[in-house]
């Protein structure tokens, strides 16, 4: 979300990506504010970039996977060799991790799927389920992730 930071009407404003980043801004500003003329040049911020129009879908993958890093690459291989799905705390340990290790890659990648205009639901489904008492965590692999599995590694 972009944030318009302004220090007098009709003065010079710069806009920024995040309000730490905005905050900084507003503590530099203060501290050399009166080093400062009146008819200096406004302070000059990188705009961000604009999103690609229309991006096509094989855009989307290559962004996804040449974003992603080897430890989720490692963990959708994994997946994928499991198309009925399988249960989350087995396959954390496949996965040499544990149960909150696996929600925070699974995370990661859900991030990177976001950049590439896409989302985790493109290539993860996840589902609490209950046998008698035992409750876990049902994971399975998307027709996309099966299609695209020679991709991964």
């Amino acid at each position: 979300m972009a944030i318009k930071v302004q220090w007098e009407a009709d003065g010079p404003f710069a806009i920024c990506d995040s309000a730490a980043e905005a905050v900084e801004l507003l503590k530099q500003a203060r501290s050399i504010n009166r080093a400062i003329p009146k008819n200096a040049a406004p302070l000059e911020v990188p705009m961000p970039q604009a999103p690609r129009a229309n991006p096509t879908r094989t855009d989307n993958l290559s962004e996804f996977f040449g974003s992603i890093n080897e430890r989720s690459k490692k963990l959708l291989a994994e997946l994928a060799k499991h198309p009925e799905g399988v249960d989350g705390d087995a396959f954390a340990k496949v996965c040499n991790t544990d149960g909150p290790g696996l929600g925070g890659i699974l995370g990661g990648i859900s991030k990177h799927a976001k950049k590439a205009h896409m989302t985790i639901g493109h290539w993860v489904q996840s589902e609490m389920r209950v046998e008698g008492i035992h409750r876990f965590r049902w994971i399975t692999p998307t027709k996309l992730l099966l299609e695209q599995k020679d991709r991964i590694l």
